[in-house]
């Protein structure tokens, strides 16, 4: 798939994305013609070089090199896994898929699903789901996750349901329509030279829209709710806005809702844990705050950092934590 046409890329972790969006946008800079290591690292000049070592040394070699060069930091090498999975599904294909692991959230993983599903339309989701149903628990969440958004993008966010209608049919449909929603929302483009998030525009009076109108079946309604905290964040609400807006929800999905603070938040601030627990201090109902807590700790794991001030500060002993 060429990197000229626009091009739907996300993460199941967003929020990382869109805190570095200018600094992605800057220039790219190389170390004696080796991969771009600073945070201002550009897109097109990541592609250059990641590009460059797919053609030499082929997709797996490149992969593991570039696993090596960037893991000292995780929120940067998320986005140029995206990168590097694009350029090695445009030399293997989706073989690709066989390549990819978890490394920085599955950026190079999701891609490639999403590559596939674009590109391939139905025939693709049929190979994407019986890939996906062999894999362990949470790597496919993560997989029919990333179905999801490369769904939307096959479709288009004027046929959502139609996306929606293609998750149903999957073995493991609730991620997939996640990752849908969350395309829907705040979509991730990115055309060689920038990358923008579009995030959907909010109508103060109807933030819980489309999710409680006839337009989404019943049966997606608590998906749609879930992925909703994102997009009022992505919107600059507060951490105590949401959780208000998320007790205006089904009983039964506000504590989803709430928890779903955690895909932005942590991000947001570096993930100092101090800061998270300043922010999630700011919701008023106990319960709800150590649900902001608690999963803004698991987040702040998921990136391989240090958690254990806030499960201290929860009361709750970890075995990581000594």
């Amino acid at each position: 798939m060429s990197f000229s046409m626009q091009k739907v890329f996300f993460s199941c972790f967003i929020v990382v994305v869109t805190l570095l969006t200018g600094l992605l946008m800057k220039s790219g800079q190389t170390q004696a013609g080796g991969p771009p290591k600073k945070l201002d690292a550009g897109i097109t000049e990541a592609r250059r070089y990641w590009g460059g070592r797919v053609n030499v040394v082929g997709a797996e070699q490149a992969y593991a090199e570039f696993k090596d060069k960037y893991r000292e930091n995780p929120p940067v090498a998320h986005i140029i896994a995206h990168v590097v999975g694009d350029l090695m599904y445009e030399n293997v294909g989706s073989t690709a898929l066989t390549i990819c692991d978890d490394a920085f959230n599955y950026g190079c993983f999701h891609q490639v699903v999403s590559d596939t599903m674009v590109d391939e339309g139905s025939p693709g989701l049929a190979q994407l789901d019986a890939f996906c149903g062999q894999k362990s628990d949470k790597e496919m969440d993560n997989c029919y996750h990333g179905i999801g958004h490369g769904v939307l993008g096959f479709f288009g966010p004027k046929h959502l349901t139609d996306a929606l209608d293609g998750c149903a049919t999957l073995r493991q449909s609730s991620s997939c329509e996640a990752g849908a929603f969350m395309e829907y929302y705040v979509p991730l483009i990115i055309d060689g030279t920038d990358r923008s998030t579009q995030v959907r525009p909010m109508d103060a009076k109807k933030p819980y829209a489309p999710c409680d109108t006839a337009q989404i079946q019943e049966r997606y309604k608590d998906s749609c709710y879930v992925a909703l905290p994102h997009w009022w964040m992505q919107r600059s609400l507060e951490v105590k806005e949401v959780a208000v807006l998320c007790h205006g929800l089904p009983e039964r999905s506000v504590r989803s809702c709430v928890e779903g603070i955690s895909v932005d938040l942590p991000g947001s601030v570096n993930f100092d844990n101090a800061k998270v627990i300043a922010a999630c201090g700011t919701i008023s109902d106990l319960t709800d705050r150590k649900y902001c807590l608690s999963a803004s700790a698991r987040m702040i794991e998921d990136f391989k950092k240090d958690a254990c001030p806030i499960w201290a500060y929860l009361g709750e002993h970890r075995k990581q934590c000594g």
